[in-house]
């Protein structure tokens, strides 16, 4: 086996334009999610001075994105996924408008925050199985170990640039 062939196999799920599409597309949500995650603990911080405040907007980040997530799958082979995703885009973005008039008018408290995060977080429960089960319609069937491998990576590269480092 040659080196272009191993190339190939490991992305040839690019090969797809849809794909490819989505997949850069991924980069840049995933990458706003990583910054949007360290903000919103960081404007907690601010206001707050309190770790117990971080662990609220922690638990506000997980716990309803886990319980959505059971829903969330079911609706997705449900419903039509691109209008899911255009849906739960549109309304994460709104959150965040909310918050960010909040902040920019000097009204943010700490509760608005984690009261954000957490309907953001009940609208990712929806949004993370959909993108799931969107991507393998872009694809051809073998090439379905290069996708899944493609998007584990936008995952992990954008949490190593994006989190701060420790120490």
């Amino acid at each position: 086996m040659s080196e272009s062939d191993v190339v190939r196999g490991r992305f040839s799920a690019l090969r797809h334009r849809q794909f490819l599409i989505f997949w850069l597309g991924s980069f840049a949500s995933v990458s706003a999610t990583q910054l949007q995650i360290m903000a919103q603990g960081w404007l907690v911080y601010e206001l707050t001075g309190s770790p117990l405040m971080l662990g609220y907007l922690g638990a506000a980040a997980g716990v309803p994105a886990i319980a959505m997530t059971f829903f969330g799958g079911a609706l997705a082979d449900r419903l039509h996924k691109k209008y899911l995703l255009l849906f739960t885009s549109a309304l994460t973005a709104s959150l965040l408008f909310l918050l960010a008039i909040l902040d920019a008018s000097e009204m943010v408290l700490a509760w608005h925050v984690i009261g954000i995060t957490g309907l953001i977080s009940l609208v990712s429960g929806l949004d993370w199985p959909t993108r799931q089960a969107i991507f393998p319609a872009f694809i051809e069937r073998d090439d379905m170990m290069s996708a899944i491998a493609l998007n584990s990576i936008v995952w992990q590269s954008c949490r190593m640039i994006f989190r701060p480092s420790e120490g």
